[in-house]
């Protein structure tokens, strides 16, 4: 069945607190009247988990240019990408300090899903979550950049 969500808003108003669900993220609960509970339903870093998440980069678009869909869909390996790295909570207030944009390579594409593994190559500056030469999953939607 599919309904829009004007009409499961008038069914349910709570569904509002979850206006910034990220992508690949689901919300359960046990019956009505009992809080949301979030949880990661992707392979992406999260920061409960790894110490750091990957921004949405197309929440940038209007601020500054980005590759085009198709480009951040087509990648390859070997290519490389510039990803924002948020060092906070998904969903705390942003600070100074708290994001770095790295590079990662590209060292395998997942056809099936439409997503990417990379390895990071550099080391962030400021935090200690990550190191270069780790490996992560990322989707395009988090590609802030292609190197060439």
């Amino acid at each position: 069945m599919i309904v829009c969500l004007e009409a499961v808003f008038k069914l349910d108003p709570t569904v509002g607190e979850l206006n910034d669900l990220p992508p690949g993220w689901k919300a359960e609960r046990s019956n009505s009247q009992a809080p949301w509970i979030r949880s990661k339903h992707h392979p992406y870093p999260v920061f409960k988990d790894d110490g750091f998440y990957l921004d949405d980069a197309t929440f940038y678009a209007e601020f500054c240019k980005i590759p085009d869909v198709k480009d951040r869909d087509g990648l390859k390996t070997g290519q490389v990408v510039q990803l924002i790295f948020r060092f906070a909570d998904e969903w705390s207030e942003r600070h100074d300090n708290d994001c770095e944009r790295m590079w990662v390579e590209v060292i395998e594409v997942n056809d099936d899903y439409g997503d990417y593994r990379g390895r990071l190559l550099n080391q962030p500056h400021f935090h200690d979550a990550i190191n270069e030469g780790d490996e992560l999953c990322f989707h395009p939607t988090h590609v802030f950049a292609i190197n060439g």
